[in-house]
């Protein structure tokens, strides 16, 4: 196996030699990690670095841990600025420390973001008038019993046509053929209309 610190974070990897020579991705960091295609696995160090003197061959117990005690580099504390670390929590870390701060804030679930816009959008929206809307009940009834005087169109906001049937029925009255087309213009209306003069539905 070949071992490789990640330049990004500084995990150790241990890499398959046949790997060489490719990019692979750090399981820490998720970053770039390039084995080097003349990289050495761990047995033939050991076989290059034996030599007669005993000592030398022998290795520090800690040597293999030192680079964990060392300050987390810039990449490090820059990456865990990005993903939202402390201030106390950055404090006093070790390069072992933040590489797994950094692997636990890169696993930790994301937030469950609720838009209040959204939700309240999502309730039926009811249209808001600036009055009470008026009966077609009423309407109805007054087209009966007042229409030829159009007191339901004043009712309903449409003095215009209500007027118009008042002026009809007061100066044509005695004739038969006016009150017949107002009376069918009436019967047509209260079939109809179903909206004041500002167009507001009647309830």
């Amino acid at each position: 196996m070949i071992e490789l610190n990640c330049e990004r974070c500084g995990k150790l990897l241990r890499i398959s030699p046949e790997f060489c020579g490719k990019t692979g991705k750090c399981n820490g960091c998720g970053g770039p990690v390039y084995v080097p295609e003349k990289a050495l696995t761990v047995a033939q160090e050991s076989v290059l670095s034996k030599s007669d003197d005993p000592e030398e061959n022998m290795i520090p117990p800690n040597a293999a841990t030192d680079w964990r005690n060392e300050p987390p580099s810039d990449l490090q504390m820059s990456r865990l600025a990005d993903l939202g670390a402390t201030p106390s929590q950055m404090r006093n870390l070790t390069k072992e420390q933040a590489s797994n701060l950094i692997e636990e804030l890169q696993n930790r679930p994301s937030p469950i973001n609720i838009n209040i816009n959204n939700a309240q959008n999502s309730y039926p929206q009811h249209p808001v008038y600036p009055y009470p809307p008026k009966s077609r009940l009423v309407y109805i009834l007054l087209g009966l019993f007042l229409g030829g005087f159009g007191i339901h169109n004043f009712y309903a906001g449409r003095s215009g046509i209500g007027a118009s049937q008042l002026l009809i029925v007061l100066f044509t009255g005695w004739l038969l053929i006016p009150l017949v087309i107002v009376g069918f213009w009436i019967i047509i209306e209260i079939c109809t209309v179903n909206r004041d003069g500002t167009g507001v539905p009647f309830i």
